[in-house]
């Protein structure tokens, strides 16, 4: 197969979907240093496409190619009734295939996401459907570049385009052109829109240079950047066939396959089938991409082009510029020619420019061989976007290091010489040349001699290698969604989700990915990820379009677990510095503890030490320490702290007020202290408030907590305490009233047996005088905010061992003060996030809430026995739901080392709507019922069905026949010709009609008048109007029958020709048999000579009487009649030849 390239590299075939990249062989021409005059190599970052055959994104695009499919089917009835067009002969206005490369009908080219484009309805609806793909796919493009910062830079955008189909629709009907004809389907919208929509303020430019229309774009973007006119660039093409129009006037250059049909290279080549296509791709200079870490698919190494001049015909290419083109490029880039194993080349299978760019590619790549190929027989030729396809086919291939097979491609072309010049058509998937480098050059050709070539190559050789990735399977990563609209979210959720199913190796680039290079919509939901598997998903929320605020309350005592917080101790960096950080602190103090945090925390139930008051303190402060550091790193930061009870400390750290060193210091002496009291106490919770709680309280007994509006917990001497319950129980039976597990009486007048120590032993320790008046602090001691000037000293730690926790009251507090100071924010939603071993506060919050007539979001950062991190994950799963600000990349790109995978499933667009507007002119052009008449011509859209009218051209060169019935030296149109013109008429009136059975019977004429000849001129076309007026019986009641009227323009005034009346019948016409011929024979040659003779100087055409015989006594006569022309006979019922033979006997 191939003779000419050795070495293929069969052991590079991809694994799982993943290129292996073997850089042994590349030359040092591909050395990527610059010189003055090397252009700068530019990354292809991202790629989106609609193309033929349901693909929609690059991976798919890829599977077609090597399954070997073709896309090739027939006119879709949305795009226009191609029986009102097809004609095999190539007539006029006439389309010779049926056939051609559509977009999957799944594809509403009406549909637009208006959650994402914003525009009056009015204005969509006469928006070009080419714009609205383009919006779509662009964004999907830029989104597999991973780029979210592009609004308002210098990004350019060049579209390639060529069709007009909804210009010429709208011109069909100019009353309804409107406000938005100029934005609507003005070509150079293609690209101001994507401009305006995405505002990207670089240059906006649409490229119409036909077929090379997209691969020019490139090359003038790639100018662009180099010249430092944008620093990035969206360069696209748009095809998209939405009218018969440009495909028959593509027929009539007899340049379209009849088979609709491309065969590149091919020796049963007999033209291209048009196509469309809609694709985009993202691109930036390398070094920009490297450092902006973008996806890099391939490199451009170059790009150039040119046009072919004066060749024998505007349509003709040429070799010649071909090759100097080619040449060119791999000059200006220093790249040696004989490297390069595979060109995808132009290659519309026409029977003339496939040789011709053959030609050229051997007379550049012949020596040393080369593959060549072509995406046109999978996907058709989309002719302006055709380059940029053929473009995403050649980083494909590089990307999977596999020359992708041609289809159809079964007798070779004998005019290309493939052995002499060694090139070689793959037809099967094919694995990269060891000994070439991972190069494409890519051509695009257009029609009238505008060219463009690119060389994209492998990304390997111009980037620093990364160590292989080492995959934790029970690593837990956060997925992030979000949408525009909740139908949008579930679909990108379920899309999503079986993507990282399917692909668990990916879940740490795809977590990166989802949460650093996409922008976060207002729909969201998130899912945790671990072993491949789901583990949480949450519900799909709509967040607040305004950042939430914050507020951190801090767990008090009695939450601990043992191995509270060892996940996160052993996954998270950040966490688990800080603990160590901790242990340091502790182990410098003069009593410094016999026991490590670390230690202790990795302690299982039967060897924790939590249950001692000396432990669990400092280790529940440790961990709220840590997770306050956690939360930082990660750019999260409250509006406000509440703490409660001991949670107060690591509240002052999270306000600013404390370091961490004071406040482990301060709760490790608490949990000394504690350990110290003597006197045996007792608490209880209680299910009431402050005020009704006071009434039962007796000497002994104080309120230790204030939790909410109904529940405290009270605390005190045990024999009272139990009193107190008694009396409760008996009085409010329906309220909880339960002693608690604890023998000691916190924050009660037990604690101030301790209480001084407590001050003194962190009296030089902790200061709590740092300012932070960022962070609104308020104490469970008073109940009112701590000021930036206030300290938290031991003097202050003293009273929160000793004094009640009034949480109810400094929540209340807090909320109000937070509304007071963001009054001028349109939206002051809070969420309040639980620091904590446990979801404690969950209770007391919430009625504090209710009671204050608010409904905030509530989030616990852990829950006792459950895995850590999936908890801490799912907090700021929570956190993003509510839009509180997360930096993404400190949690899933801590190490820079994360990649953003390109190829994520696309975004899921909201299409609920089709936006089409169509006039009945319009929709009556597009899918007309009957095609063109050579005579009759077309149907006038305008016209009513009580009067309707046809239009023709007429034109000698394109009706041959009628030059025969020449009168006297001119070409008179014949009578017949008439009556041909009428009988279609008819026959189009009773198929349309109401009552017709599908078939045409007849019709009947009468009356008929030819009044004026009219003169056919060889140089010029004559403009034929056909006008009927049904005729009236009544004010109601309409005749079967129509007058008709058949005038042509002579230039100044209309003349008429030919009138009457006519009317379609049902009836059958009576078949009389064959006649037997009359006794007088006549000649047929001295026939047309006596005709000559007065004046009808009748061509072949019309010398169609054989075998006359006329009768002797009467004027009776006989004859047989013959019809030699082809092609469009079936247009009529008698051909008006035939019936003129009919009016000569």
């Amino acid at each position: 197969m191939a003779p000419y390239i050795t070495n293929i590299e069969s052991e590079s075939l991809p694994v799982n979907g993943v290129p292996v990249i073997d850089n042994t062989h590349i030359s040092n021409h591909a050395d990527p240093k610059p010189n003055k005059t090397t252009p700068r190599p530019i990354a292809i970052c991202g790629m989106a496409l609609r193309l033929p055959g349901g693909i929609t994104t690059p991976s798919q695009f890829w599977d077609f190619l090597v399954s070997k499919k073709d896309a090739r089917g027939p006119v879709p009835a949305t795009r226009y009734n191609i029986a009102g067009f097809h004609s095999k002969s190539g007539k006029s206005n006439a389309i010779k295939t049926n056939h051609g490369y559509f977009l999957d009908e799944s594809i509403d080219l009406g549909a637009l996401d208006t959650t994402f484009f914003n525009m009056p309805k009015n204005e969509v609806e006469r928006q070009d459907p080419q714009q609205r793909q383009l919006l779509e796919v662009t964004r999907e493009c830029l989104d597999s570049a991973g780029e979210v910062n592009y609004r308002g830079k210098d990004v350019g955008c060049y579209i390639g385009s060529f069709g007009e189909d909804w210009v010429e629709a709208f011109a069909k009907d100019d009353q309804h052109h409107g406000t938005y004809r100029i934005s609507g389907y003005s070509d150079f919208a293609l690209a101001n829109r994507l401009s305006y929509e995405f505002d990207l303020q670089g240059p906006s430019m649409v490229i119409r240079a036909a077929c090379s229309s997209s691969l020019i774009a490139l090359h003038q973007a790639c100018l662009a950047i180099d010249r430092g006119e944008c620093t990035s660039a969206i360069v696209g093409g748009a095809s998209l066939i939405t009218g018969p129009g440009q495909t028959a006037a593509m027929s009539e250059q007899g340049v379209l396959s009849p088979n609709g049909s491309c065969r590149t290279f091919d020796a049963d080549a007999d033209g291209y089938a048009r196509a469309e296509a809609i694709n985009a791709i993202f691109i930036k200079p390398l070094d920009d991409a490297i450092r902006d870490r973008n996806p890099i698919r391939a490199i451009i190494r170059s790009t150039a082009s040119n046009c072919d001049g004066k060749t024998p015909s505007l349509f003709l290419p040429s070799t010649e510029s071909h090759e100097a083109m080619i040449r060119k490029a791999y000059t200006s880039a220093g790249l040696d020619f004989t490297e390069t194993p595979f060109c995808e080349l132009h290659g519309t299978g026409t029977p003339i420019g496939d040789p011709l760019e053959a030609a050229a590619v051997a007379n550049v790549f012949g020596d040393n061989g080369v593959y060549i190929g072509s995406v046109k027989p999978n996907v058709g030729h989309s002719e302006a976007a055709s380059g940029i396809t053929s473009l995403i086919k050649a980083v494909l291939a590089i990307e999977h290091r596999i020359i992708p097979p041609n289809i159809k491609f079964d007798k070779p072309n004998p005019r290309i010489p493939f052995e002499s010049r060694k090139l070689i058509v793959p037809v099967e998937p094919t694995p990269w040349p060891k000994d070439r480098a991972v190069r494409v050059s890519v051509n695009s050709f257009g029609i009238g001699g505008s060219n463009a070539h690119a060389i994209v190559e492998s990304a390997s050789n111009f980037l620093p290698q990364k160590p292989a990735k080492t995959l934790k399977l029970n690593e837990r990563h956060l997925l992030l969604f979000s949408a525009n609209t909740a139908g949008s979210l579930q679909s990108q959720v379920s899309n999503l989700q079986q993507y990282a199913e399917e692909h668990p190796e990916l879940l740490p680039d795809m977590a990166y990915t989802l949460a650093v290079r996409r922008e976060h919509l207002p729909h969201r939901a998130y899912s945790i990820f671990a072993k491949g598997e789901t583990t949480i998903t949450a519900p799909a929320v709509k967040s607040s379009s305004t950042s939430a605020l914050l507020v951190m309350i801090f767990t008090g005592q009695g939450a601990h677990w043992p191995q509270m917080g060892l996940e996160l101790f052993k996954s998270q960096p950040t966490f688990r510095k800080c603990i160590q950080k901790l242990d340091q602190v502790l182990q410098a103090l003069p009593d410094a503890p016999g026991w490590l945090i670390e230690e202790e925390l990795q302690k299982t139930p039967d060897t924790s030490n939590l249950s001692q008051a000396a432990y669990s303190q400092p280790l529940c402060t440790a961990v709220q320490i840590a997770l306050v550091e956690n939360l930082t790193a990660l750019g999260i930061r409250p509006a406000g702290v509440v703490g409660h009870s001991s949670g107060e400390m690591a509240a002052a750290f999270a306000a600013g007020k404390l370091t961490s060193s004071e406040a482990i210091i301060a709760a490790y002496y608490r949990g000394i202290v504690s350990g110290n009291i003597t006197r045996h106490g007792k608490m209880a919770a209680i299910g009431m408030g402050w005020d009704e709680t006071s009434g039962f309280l007796i000497d002994g007994v104080v309120i230790a907590c204030e939790n909410s509006p109904s529940s405290v917990t009270i605390s005190g001497d045990e024999a009272p305490l139990d009193e107190v319950l008694t009396s409760i129980r008996a009085a409010r039976p329906d309220v909880l009233a339960r002693a608690l597990k604890i023998d000691r009486a916190y924050h009660s007048h037990h604690m101030k047996e301790v209480g001084e120590t407590y001050r003194q032993l962190t009296e030089r320790r902790v200061f709590g005088n740092k300012p932070n008046p960022s962070v609104l602090f308020f104490s469970s001691v008073s109940g009112k905010q701590i000021h930036p000037s206030d300290s938290v000293g031991p003097n202050y730690w003293q009273s929160n061992l000793e004094s009640p926790v009034r949480f109810r009251t400094a929540v209340t507090n807090l909320v109000h003060a937070l509304e007071t100071k963001y009054i001028k924010r349109k939206s002051k939603n809070l969420v309040f996030l639980e620091i904590g071993p446990h979801s404690a506060l969950a209770g007391p919050l919430r009625q504090i809430l209710t009671a204050a007539s608010l409904s905030s979001p509530y989030i616990p950062a852990m829950i006792r026995k459950k895995d850590c991190t999936e908890t801490f994950l799912s907090s700021i799963g929570q956190l993003y739901l509510q839009n509180v600000s997360v930096d993404f990349k400190a949690l899933t790109d801590p190490l820079d080392s994360a990649t953003a995978l390109p190829d994520l499933p696309t975004y899921s667009w909201h299409h609920d709507k089709s936006f089409w507007y169509e006039t009945r002119v319009m929709k009556e052009w597009r899918h007309r019922k009957y095609k063109h008449h050579e005579l009759l011509g077309s149907r006038v859209p305008e016209s009513t069905d009580n009067e309707p009218a046809w239009r023709s051209i007429l034109s000698l060169d394109k009706t041959p026949w009628v030059r025969d019935h020449n009168i006297k030296n001119d070409v008179i149109f014949p009578c017949a010709g008439y009556v041909g013109m009428i009988a279609e008429v008819a026959r189009q009136l009773s198929l349309s009609s109401q009552h017709s059975d599908g078939k045409f019977h007849g019709y009947t004429l009468r009356q008929v008048v030819v009044s004026t000849a009219l003169v056919l001129d060889e140089s010029k076309t004559t403009e034929i109007i056909t006008q009927l007026t049904r005729q009236r019986l009544t004010d109601s009641l309409d005749s079967e029958w129509f007058d008709f009227t058949i005038s042509s323009h002579n230039g100044v005034s209309w003349i008429k020709h030919c009138s009457g009346q006519v009317c379609a019948t049902n009836e059958s016409v009576e078949n009389h048999g064959k006649p037997s011929p009359l006794p007088r024979e006549v000649n047929s040659a001295r026939f047309y000579d006596s005709m000559r003779r007065v004046g009808a100087n009748y061509g072949p055409c019309f010398q169609g009487l054989r075998d006359i015989t006329s009768a002797t006594t009467s004027n009776t006569a006989f004859a047989h009649t013959t019809n030699t022309i082809t092609g469009d006979d079936k247009d009529y019922l008698v051909h008006p030849t035939a019936f003129d033979n009919f009016l000569q006997l």
